[in-house]
């Protein structure tokens, strides 16, 4: 695997890679109330994933859809110190709780991938971005850019419970806030707290009845 290099890395046709600048890099999308439990919900060894770089496959197939930055990114990971045990987080994406497919309708997206994480204390998600290759994949599109992400926390923030989108931090959200940021902006996320952190991804195309669209942010499922 070939690294980023530095003018791949500093590419600004997305982002501006400026640390200093106070910049707002992510959208306030609105905030879905409901009377689920995400910490009730069983997760197993079948689903853990890992971010370190060796752990994702580099391909070909995926052509010049995101002309392969995401994927040599994050193998990059590996070089910047991290280690399997530290990015472990764990995904399902089948059989899911009944209120997760209810955010997801109440989110609006067309055609939306659901997902539900979970990070354990100690567990880092490493600055990267995303290319959403598999969404592309799965939907048998080559455009990336129509692709917009959905992030809803499932549970109330909690200390050492944080979100880094570009240059902000996000702390203090509350459950069913819902996020969202532009096309290739890098981010992280970390539970370096005492509780697991866990999040609803939600990945589809947005239309004008797609929570970040409307007037109306708040909803009740």
């Amino acid at each position: 695997m070939t690294l980023l290099t530095d003018k791949e890395y500093f590419n600004k046709k997305y982002w501006h890679y400026d640390d200093q600048l106070k910049s707002t890099d992510y959208q306030y999308v609105g905030q879905v109330l409901g009377d689920w439990k995400a910490d009730q919900i069983e997760f197993t060894e079948d689903d853990a994933r890992w971010s370190r770089g060796i752990d994702f496959e580099f391909s070909e197939q995926h052509g010049d859809r995101t002309k392969n930055y995401e994927l040599k990114f994050r193998h990059n990971v590996e070089k910047w110190g991290y280690q399997r045990d530290n990015t472990q987080y764990y995904e399902i994406n089948k059989n899911l709780p009944q209120w997760c497919y209810d955010v997801a309708d109440a989110c609006g997206l067309d055609n939306c991938y659901v997902a539900l994480q979970k990070q354990s204390p100690g567990s880092v998600l490493p600055w990267h971005i995303d290319s959403y290759r598999s969404y592309m994949a799965n939907m048998e599109t080559n455009s990336a850019v129509n692709v917009r992400r959905y992030i809803v926390f499932g549970e109330a923030w909690h200390w050492g419970h944080f979100l880094q989108v570009g240059n902000n931090v996000i702390t203090q959200w509350k459950k069913g806030d819902v996020i969202s940021w532009d096309f290739q902006v890098p981010h992280l996320s970390c539970c370096a707290g005492i509780l697991p952190k866990y999040t609803l991804k939600l990945t589809g195309i947005e239309t004008k009845n797609s929570l970040r669209k409307k007037n109306d942010k708040v909803i009740t499922i």
